[in-house]
């Protein structure tokens, strides 16, 4: 994910949007709630309608993946696997914070994630 995706995402925060459960299908950014209207800040793509409850669970299930890594297996993939199960909690519970500064921090923290993902990326 682009520092500019991260900086729509933010931005659309900062101006009382609420950031969904539910994930952009064609960049897999979190959507958005803003002027009543769900939106992708990346895209920019505006939904009728949030998909299905139960597609919506599929996806979950399907996108987090628990990985079990044991030190001595780590690998370029496996911490790769580990960093975005990490980014979709941090993201659930940003979801769910109702504190700005809370939500800034975590949003702080997913940037790093997604910096070192970046790097990880690189090695690959």
């Amino acid at each position: 994910m682009e520092d500019k995706k991260i900086s729509e995402a933010v931005e659309l925060l900062y101006k009382g949007g609420k950031m969904l459960s539910y994930h952009c299908p064609e960049c897999n950014l979190p959507l958005f709630k803003y002027e009543e209207k769900i939106i992708c800040p990346s895209c920019n793509v505006e939904y009728d309608e949030l998909l299905e409850e139960k597609e919506v669970e599929e996806k979950k299930t399907k996108d987090v993946e628990v990985v079990e890594v044991k030190p001595d297996k780590l690998t370029p993939t496996s911490i790769e696997k580990n960093i975005l199960i990490l980014i979709e909690k941090l993201t659930i519970k940003a979801h769910n914070s109702e504190s700005i500064a809370e939500i800034n921090e975590l949003l702080e923290t997913i940037n790093k994630a997604l910096n070192i993902l970046e790097k990880i990326r690189k090695i690959n």
